[in-house]
């Protein structure tokens, strides 16, 4: 239908723009990217439509507000990330360092069938430069310890490990300890390895499914970027608090895991290195 007044003292008139909704109301446009809180302090649209609000601090267009009180159709939910900023005002870097899948060999087959001899300079394994944010991964083919099919650990696709797909033991993986039986299921989300190079974490897990530390993509930022290997971020401190207002911007790097949503995965290029810049103005109010 026809763009109209939503809240304020004229709601339901037919507008072209917000300045012809008086009394806080907004002019809505007929299809809204994101549920939008209302002049009138209710949410107009998605789970909570009807519900108390607060606006946030967006842009009054006909698609704002919007509000954490006022969420989407859970149906339209694709998951969440876990991203946990480290926010400062000064300077933050993370190196990249090189994933040598023939690092973990111990012996000819071990722990992934690559390997010919134990060390580094053995075997015939698939390596990725450059990785910020290492995940398990299932990158290197083989027939008796992993797949090369790519998937990251926990990744529900049909394409991955899963001990549905166990023909026998250790076929097609080594996680199979028979027909439809193993541990290709047991860890059931992903797995963090590596951060700037410094393992956190071992992947072979006792089954050698995903056994690789990588991330989708080498380098930052897309896949484009794969000879990236040092991400900076600058930050600035505010100066004396007082009534005037004082500028500054907090950074922070950080690693944002696989959603196991094959589109979002894609077009963001993940598991990979993020970095933001929060600029802001701290205030003394009366």
């Amino acid at each position: 239908g026809s763009d109209h007044c939503v809240g304020g003292t004229n709601s339901g008139t037919v507008c072209t723009a917000n300045s012809t909704c008086t009394g806080g109301g907004f002019c809505s446009v007929g299809v809204q990217v994101c549920p939008i809180c209302a002049g009138d302090g209710k949410c107009h649209g998605g789970a909570n439509d009807g519900g108390a609000c607060t606006p946030a601090d967006s842009p009054l267009t006909p698609s704002f507000p919007t509000s954490h009180d006022c969420p989407p159709p859970a149906t339209n939910n694709i998951g969440s990330l876990p991203i946990a900023f480290a926010l400062t005002t000064g300077t933050t870097s993370l190196t990249a360092a090189t994933y040598n899948a023939t690092a973990v060999c111990t012996a000819a087959g071990q722990p992934i069938a690559c390997c010919t001899g134990p060390g580094t300079s053995d075997g015939t394994c698939i390596n990725q430069n450059n990785v910020f944010c290492g995940f398990c991964r299932d990158s290197n083919p083989s027939a008796s310890a992993s797949s090369g099919s790519g998937c990251f650990e926990g990744d529900p696709a049909a394409a991955c490990p899963h001990n549905s797909t166990c023909t026998a033991s250790i076929q097609p993986y080594a996680c199979c300890t028979g027909a439809g039986t193993g541990t290709c299921d047991s860890f059931t989300t992903f797995k963090a390895c590596s951060v700037g190079g410094v393992p956190v974490a071992a992947c072979t897990d006792g089954n050698g499914a995903w056994p690789d530390c990588e991330q989708r993509d080498a380098g930052a930022f897309g896949p484009g970027k794969s000879a990236a290997h040092t991400i900076t971020e600058t930050g600035s401190p505010a100066g004396p608090i007082s009534n005037t207002g004082q500028p500054s911007t907090l950074v922070s790097i950080f690693c944002i895991p696989p959603t196991f949503n094959a589109t979002v995965d894609s077009a963001g290029d993940l598991p990979a290195p993020g970095a933001v810049a929060l600029p802001g103005t701290a205030q003394l109010l009366p």
